[in-house]
């Protein structure tokens, strides 16, 4: 009688044990069914949510398209190199500019994304609610020297805009921000060697109305170093800075050659009540003075 219990039990316990994995086995077929049922697709169409390493993978950026692109106009560009710039905007909503051009006869291409570059994140999408700032102007290209340079304008401050300048070096695809400030750049000049560049640009301190003034700065191309600060370098006469009643304006005019530039110099009252004295001047960068 002991013996047929125990038979008994065996055979129960044997058809739980059995039973239970039988419906183990159901519900992770099941589960693994439900998470295959939420993968992307690779046929869908329209842009899906990727995690950040799948949307930045070679695969996937050869996939991308562009939602919106533009041409940059690059002043100075030579045929040799035969640059292209466009600012682009791919179907992620990730913005890159892209350099197209030729180095020894074959051809390159540069991709500047917003990680190394923050302006220019979004910039299609702040220039819609914006408007004002938000853009790229005066690229410039010093074929000397294989070095392209922009300015970048961001968010406008009341008349001015946080605008930083850039230098691109063609021949090791390097990036280098080179000034920053707030104000309206006016363009950059290249002395007929390349070694050097000037940039005048109008700034405000503090945006206060009456402060406006024009200021000059020049690069060696070389390394991109600021050799000359018109704010800086260039002498004031005392009765004009002790009232702080007046302000200094510099703005270039012309390289005349390769070491000395031409600049215009006016000292204005910023009430406006007296007539502003206007000067022109020339800057020899060898001997670091005024010669004229």
């Amino acid at each position: 009688m002991k013996r047929l219990y125990l038979s008994i039990l065996y055979v129960v316990m044997i058809s739980v044990l059995v039973s239970g994995t039988i419906l183990f086995s159901k519900s992770q077929a099941n589960i693994n069914n439900s998470a295959y049922s939420h993968k992307i697709s690779p046929d869908s169409s329209g842009p899906q949510t990727r995690s950040f390493d799948e949307r930045d993978s070679v695969k996937i950026q050869n996939e991308r398209t562009a939602r919106r692109q533009e041409k940059i106009n690059v002043s100075n560009n030579a045929a040799k190199l035969d640059l292209k710039v466009y600012l682009t905007e791919d179907n992620y909503g990730l913005v890159t500019l892209k350099l197209d051009y030729k180095l020894g006869g074959r051809p390159v291409t540069g991709n500047i994304d917003a990680f190394q570059m923050k302006e220019i994140r979004n910039i299609f999408g702040f220039r819609e609610k914006y408007r004002n700032g938000y853009d790229i102007k005066h690229m410039l290209l010093n074929e000397k020297m294989k070095r392209l340079y922009f300015a970048v304008e961001g968010k406008n401050e009341d008349r001015f805009y946080r605008t930083t300048l850039y230098s691109y070096d063609l021949e090791n695809s390097h990036l280098e921000k080179i000034h920053y400030d707030v104000g309206v750049f006016k363009g950059f000049a290249i002395t007929p060697d390349g070694k050097y560049n000037a940039c005048w640009y109008s700034a405000s301190q503090q945006n206060i109305p009456c402060n406006e003034e024009d200021n000059v700065i020049v690069f060696n191309c070389r390394d991109n170093k600021q050799i000359f600060d018109s704010s800086r370098d260039m002498a004031r006469d005392k009765k004009y800075l002790i009232s702080g009643l007046y302000v200094y304006s510099f703005d270039f005019v012309k390289w005349r050659d390769n070491h000395t530039f031409e600049l215009s110099r006016e000292i204005r009252a910023k009430d406006g009540a007296e007539k502003a004295i206007k000067k022109s001047l020339l800057f020899d960068l060898n001997s670091r003075k005024v010669i004229k």
